[in-house]
């Protein structure tokens, strides 16, 4: 169970972002909708424990999430960034990286395996990294911006229901979701 308890985030020049408190268990799907610079991408980035929170805490299971804890705590999760550190990559390298068989992605056509992520629509790129996320099984996955489109609707159900705690930024939700933070 990830736990928020009065959370803000520093949105620079002495602003925070709105503070808000949660519970995601196991299975649910939360939305964290705002607008361009309402510090979505920082609370997920403080729920990886990669930057600080301005007020309040995140917990685990119970435990803080830390700087020191974090590593322990990131290999339960899955992150989806808003945009690739570098998009000369291919599905393959990905699963490679990752420890993943390539042939275990059976909903992924055979052209997408092995085509440049810049040569792909940034729709295909998240839906190939949900299918990737889909086959990963891990406990909490975070994603930063999504886009909708009814496979990815398809996938974030199908992995909501292996009990996977699921959070989601956008500005405009066309998502089903159990609980929404309006920042």
């Amino acid at each position: 169970m990830l736990e928020f308890k009065n959370v803000s985030v520093s949105l620079g020049a002495d602003s925070l972002s709105s503070p808000f408190s949660l519970i995601v268990e196991s299975g649910e799907t939360v939305c964290l909708r705002g607008n361009h610079g309402s510090g979505k991408t920082r609370i997920l980035s403080a729920v990886l424990g990669l930057s600080p929170l301005a007020e309040g805490f995140i917990t685990l299971d119970g435990e803080l999430i830390t700087l020191g804890s974090a590593p322990y705590f990131r290999s339960m999760m899955a992150y989806i960034p808003q945009n690739l550190p570098g998009d000369n990559i291919t599905l393959t390298e990905i699963c490679h990286d990752l420890g993943l068989k390539i042939d275990n992605l059976k909903d992924v056509d055979a052209a997408s395996k092995d085509k440049k992520f810049r040569m792909l629509s940034a729709d295909k790129r998240q839906e190939l990294l949900l299918q990737v996320a889909l086959k990963m099984n891990r406990r909490i996955l975070l994603i930063d911006n999504i886009r909708y489109s009814p496979a990815n609707a398809l996938l974030l159900k199908r992995i909501a229901e292996k009990g996977t705690e699921i959070i989601y930024t956008c500005v405009e939700n066309q998502f089903e979701y159990n609980k929404v933070i309006n920042l």
